[in-house]
C-alpha cells in the first residue's frame, strides 16, 4: 500500500515539473519573440530616420514656394547650382541646359528624397532646393534698379550767381570720372543701394559737363570679391568703361547700368592709371572721384594725387566722400589736398547732389552755352528700350535655363522609375506652372518700368524746357 501511494506521488510530482518546464520554456519564447519584433521595429525606425535625415526632407518641406518677383529675389539658390555663372545663367541656351556636371549628385538626392515622400508638392520643393535658379536676384535687382538712361543734368539757377565775376565763361576741360565699386558701396543710404545713387549722380554729372567736353569714366573695386583669395584680382582691375569723348546718352548710360560694387578699394592705381591714360593730353584734366571709403589695396593714393597734378597747373583731384567714416574722410582730405583739388563731404542722397551742382558743374554761363545741346539729348534719348528688354531678358532666360534642369530631373527620376508615371506629369506640370508664372511676373515688372520711364522722360524734358526758358530770360538781361 505504501509502495503504491508513493509512485502515485512521484507521478504527481513528474507531471507538475513537466508543466512548470514548458511554461517556462513558453513564456522564455515569447519573450525572444517580443525582442526580435521590438529589434525589427527600431531598426525600421532608424532606418526611416536615417533617410529622412539624408534627404534634407525637413528642410524641404519647410520651402515656401516664390510666386512673386520679390519672392524669388529672397529665395536662396540652388545647393548644386548656386555656382553657376551669372551670365550663363541668364543668357539664352539653345537646347537643354547640362546638368551632367552634378548629374550623379542630383540623381542621388532624387533617391534620398523619394525614398522618403513621393509627394508631388514636396518634390517640386525639393527641385528648387537642389536645382534652383542663382540669379533672380541679380537680375531681377537690375531691371528694379534701371532708370532707362535717364540721367536728369545738374542745371544750375541764376540765383546761385553770387558775384559778378561768376559771369565769366569757364571750361572744365576733360573731366575723368574715378567711380569707387568696392563692396561697401552695395550698403545703404536713405533706403538706397549707395552703387546705385552714386551711378545715378555720376550720370546725371556726366550729362552735363559732358555736352561740350570730353569726359570718361573708370571704375575700381568692381573684380572679384572682398575676400582675401580676390584681392589681387580686386586691386589689379582698373577699367575704363567710358572712353574719352564727349557724352552720348546711351553709350555712356549702359556703360554704368552695367557696374556692380564688389571688392576691395584700389584708390591709388586708379589715379595711377588715369594719369598714365592722360599722360599725352595737354590742357585743363580733373579727376572727379566719388568714393566711400579709402585706399584698401595697400596703394599710397596721396602720392598718386600728386603726381597727377604735377603734370602741369591745370590738372587737379576733386574728390567726395559719400557716407564715409572719419578715418577715410581724413584719407579722402589729403588725396584732394594734394591733387590741388577740393574735398567736400555727403552724407546723404541731398548732399551728393547739391555738392556736385554746386561745386562740380561749371558756372551757369557755362552751362547757358549748351542749353540746346540738352535740350535736343533730352529729345531722343527715349531709345533705351532694348537696354530695359535686354534686362527684362535676363530673368526670362533664368526661367528657361532652371526649368531645363528641372525637366531634366524628372527623366532621371523617370529612367530610374523612383516615381509613377502619373506623378511624374503631375511634377511635369508644376514645373510649367512655375516657369510661366515668372514670365508673367517679368512681363508686369517690365510694364511698370516702362511706364516709370515715360514718366521721368516727360518731367526731364519739362524741367529743362522751363530751365531753357528762364536762360533766354537772363540771356536778355545781360
Amino acid at each position: 500500500m505504501i509502495k503504491r501511494i508513493f509512485f502515485i506521488m512521484c507521478a504527481i510530482l513528474f507531471i507538475l515539473t513537466g508543466c512548470s518546464e514548458k511554461q517556462s520554456i513558453n513564456k522564455k519564447r515569447e519573450v525572444a519573440s517580443d525582442k526580435v519584433s521590438s529589434n525589427v521595429e527600431e531598426n525600421e525606425s532608424t532606418n526611416v530616420n536615417k533617410q529622412r535625415e539624408n534627404s534634407d526632407l525637413d528642410t524641404i518641406i519647410s520651402i515656401s514656394v516664390p510666386k512673386t518677383l520679390d519672392d524669388l529675389r529672397k529665395t536662396p539658390p540652388g545647393r548644386l547650382s548656386k555656382d553657376i555663372p551669372y551670365e550663363k545663367e541668364t543668357s539664352q541656351i539653345w537646347g537643354d541646359f547640362d546638368i551632367s556636371e552634378y548629374k550623379e549628385q542630383t540623381l542621388q538626392k532624387l533617391k534620398e528624397l523619394t525614398a522618403v515622400t513621393d509627394d508631388v508638392d514636396t518634390i517640386f520643393k525639393g527641385l528648387l532646393y537642389y536645382l534652383g535658379s542663382n540669379s533672380y536676384s541679380q537680375s531681377i535687382e537690375r531691371l528694379t534698379d534701371y532708370n532707362g538712361g535717364l540721367y536728369e543734368p545738374y542745371l544750375p539757377q541764376p540765383g546761385d550767381i553770387k558775384t559778378t565775376s561768376e559771369k565769366k565763361i569757364k571750361s572744365s576741360g576733360k573731366a575723368i570720372i574715378l567711380l569707387d565699386a568696392s563692396s561697401s558701396m552695395l550698403l545703404n543710404v536713405d533706403g538706397k543701394q549707395k552703387m546705385n545713387i552714386a551711378k545715378t549722380a555720376v550720370g546725371r554729372f556726366a550729362s552735363t559737363v559732358g555736352q561740350d567736353n570730353e569726359i570718361s569714366l573708370y571704375v575700381y573695386g568692381h573684380k572679384g570679391t572682398q575676400d582675401d583669395k580676390d584681392k589681387i584680382l580686386s586691386c589689379s582691375s582698373i577699367e575704363e568703361v567710358y572712353p574719352l569723348q564727349r557724352y552720348v546718352a546711351k553709350r555712356f548710360s549702359k556703360s554704368v547700368e552695367e557696374i556692380q560694387a564688389k571688392g576691395w578699394t584700389p584708390l591709388a592705381e586708379a589715379i595711377k592709371t588715369a594719369k598714365a591714360k592722360t599722360a599725352s593730353l595737354s590742357g585743363a584734366i580733373t579727376l572727379y572721384i566719388v568714393s566711400d571709403g579709402a585706399e584698401t589695396c595697400g596703394g599710397n593714393p596721396v602720392k598718386e594725387a600728386r603726381s597727377f597734378a604735377n603734370e602741369n597747373n591745370q590738372r587737379k583731384v576733386n574728390i567726395i566722400g559719400f557716407d564715409v567714416d572719419q578715418k577715410s574722410e581724413n584719407q579722402l582730405k589729403e588725396v584732394a589736398k594734394a591733387g590741388n583739388g577740393e574735398y567736400i563731404s555727403a552724407k546723404n542722397t541731398n548732399e551728393l547732389d547739391n555738392s556736385i551742382e554746386k561745386k562740380w558743374v561749371p558756372s551757369i554761363y557755362d552751362v547757358m552755352k549748351k542749353h540746346n545741346s540738352l535740350l535736343k539729348n533730352w529729345g531722343r534719348t527715349w531709345n533705351n528700350l532694348t537696354e530695359r528688354s535686354a534686362l527684362a531678358d535676363r530673368i526670362l532666360y533664368a526661367s528657361y535655363n532652371e526649368k531645363s534642369r528641372f525637366t531634366q530631373a524628372i527623366a532621371l527620376m523617370r529612367s530610374n522609375h523612383l516615381l509613377s508615371e502619373e506623378k511624374l506629369v503631375q511634377l511635369g506640370n508644376l514645373v510649367n506652372h512655375y516657369q510661366q508664372n515668372i514670365v508673367k511676373e517679368k512681363e508686369k515688372l517690365e510694364k511698370i518700368k516702362s511706364e516709370e520711364e515715360n514718366k521721368e522722360l516727360n518731367r526731364i524734358q519739362n524741367k529743362v524746357l522751363e530751365w531753357e526758358k528762364e536762360m533766354e530770360q537772363l540771356r536778355k538781361s545781360q
